[in-house]
């Protein structure tokens, strides 16, 4: 099984996600995203894997900016990992100001670390549908099957002709799109709303966008059961990821993290980062731990005060790529303290909020590590001293006397060695020895 992240998805919920996206993996989809990109901004895409190929958000600005001009600024060329990560980012702010719903829009990660690949299809999809209603100066292509809600659309007519992409291992035809007719189709029937209008979109019949898409969640008017919403000592709620998690696998993860959720863990953890630091109170009125930890300052100088020079340098910028670098350092520093690799967290499961319940569990592996990794450390600890090796030697005469201190007569043996032969007769005999008076 291919990992989601850099812990993996061999067990756990990373599993049970990876196996879920998996199922909703569709190649054909992700081909025909590619092709509407390339008919849009009319540049030819060299071939290569979904993800790699949109991963520095020059193509997706490119897109936002055919849609309507100006939408994002400056695009970033740059290779640098928080340059690309800025393009992408600056691609979802111009679709949510083009009118792309909130819960349709995905997270940078999911994209530049491929964390759900799925997602990004569904937003490509939503960001079509989308400029039909709200974008009229845009006239295509499309991408799918075009809305039945606005009252003029463009139609696109398609040529016999077809064009074969390569997208990794898997071909995907689709059909080459022309300008649009400069005479309007005919009103279609109600019930061919849908189906009379021809655009973009790849061979595959079954695959639809508006089937596929995800499910709006409930209204704010709507009752729900908050029983199962994890909060924090301060009484506040602790999110689980900033697209919400009302629906589909968002939902299915914060369930599970919100069974696994120990406040007064979360307050033990509270309470020894305040003791080493000396920083009181850490989590301020209305604010929840992971506010107060997401620019990584505090960790480092927790990191720092437990071992010096632990992290040479912590950023004070509050720019989004050096909070985050603060993180990664102190991830470092714990590795060189000696906490495992299974214990440590990912920048994200802090930064955006996607596992709180992982940073935790990483600050009490880091309390308990130190207690043997660290014997010059005299502070606070947290939770229990973590066991060692405690081998000892003994010499053969000091054996010899345990086992006759022991006590353990032949009856006390009872049928032990019954069937071990004490000596090798040397009499050329079968008889071992039993002839040996003749």
């Amino acid at each position: 099984m291919s990992a989601i992240g850099t812990r993996g998805a061999g067990f756990g919920l990373d599993a049970e996600l990876a196996k879920k996206q998996a199922a909703k993996h569709d190649p054909a989809r992700e081909a025909a995203c590619l092709r509407w990109i390339e008919a849009v901004i009319e540049e030819k895409i060299d071939n290569g894997p979904f993800g790699q190929v949109l991963k520095n958000g020059q193509l997706l600005v490119k897109l936002i900016n055919k849609i309507r001009a100006g939408s994002v600024k400056k695009m970033e060329t740059s290779g640098l990992a928080f340059k690309q990560m800025e393009n992408i980012s600056n691609f979802l702010r111009a679709c949510r100001a083009v009118g792309v719903e909130e819960y349709e829009v995905f997270e940078t990660v999911d994209l530049f670390e491929e964390k759900d690949l799925n997602v990004v299809v569904d937003c490509l999809y939503s960001l079509s549908r989308t400029v039909q209603k709200k974008v009229p100066d845009f006239k295509g292509p499309y991408l799918g099957n075009v809305d039945s809600a606005p009252p003029v659309v463009s139609v696109f007519e398609c040529t016999t002709a077809t064009q074969s992409m390569s997208l990794g291992s898997t071909t995907v035809a689709a059909s080459n799109i022309t300008k649009p007719s400069s005479t309007p189709p005919p009103p279609p029937k109600a019930s061919a709303a849908v189906s009379t209008a021809k655009t973009y979109s790849t061979s595959k019949p079954s695959v639809t966008p508006n089937s596929s898409a995800r499910t709006k969640p409930p209204s704010s008017s709507t009752s729900t059961n908050t029983s199962s919403v994890p909060v924090n000592s301060s009484g506040t709620t602790v999110a689980t990821g900033t697209r919400g998690a009302g629906y589909g696998l968002d939902a299915d993860l914060a369930r599970k993290q919100a069974a696994k959720h120990d406040a007064s863990s979360e307050q033990e953890a509270i309470a020894w980062i305040e003791a080493v630091t000396g920083q009181a109170p850490l989590v301020g009125a209305g604010e929840s731990l992971a506010s107060a930890l997401k620019s990584g300052e505090v960790l480092c100088n927790l990191v720092n005060k437990i071992k010096a020079d632990s992290v040479k340098r912590v950023n004070s910028s509050k720019m989004p790529f050096k909070q985050m670098e603060n993180i990664s350092a102190f991830l470092k520093a714990c590795r060189a303290l000696g906490v495992m690799e299974h214990d440590l967290f990912e920048t994200v499961d802090l930064f955006d909020e996607k596992d709180m319940n992982t940073v935790i569990l990483c600050i009490f592996a880091l309390g308990r590590t130190i207690q043997v990794s660290v014997p010059e450390y005299t502070g606070p600890t947290l939770g229990p001293k973590m066991a060692h090796e405690n081998k000892r030697s003994f010499t053969a005469g000091q054996l010899a006397h345990g086992r006759e201190m022991s006590g353990m007569t032949k009856l006390a043996a009872g049928s032990s060695a019954t069937m071990d032969r004490t000596h090798i007769s040397a009499v050329g005999t079968n008889t071992f020895g039993a002839n040996a008076s003749k």
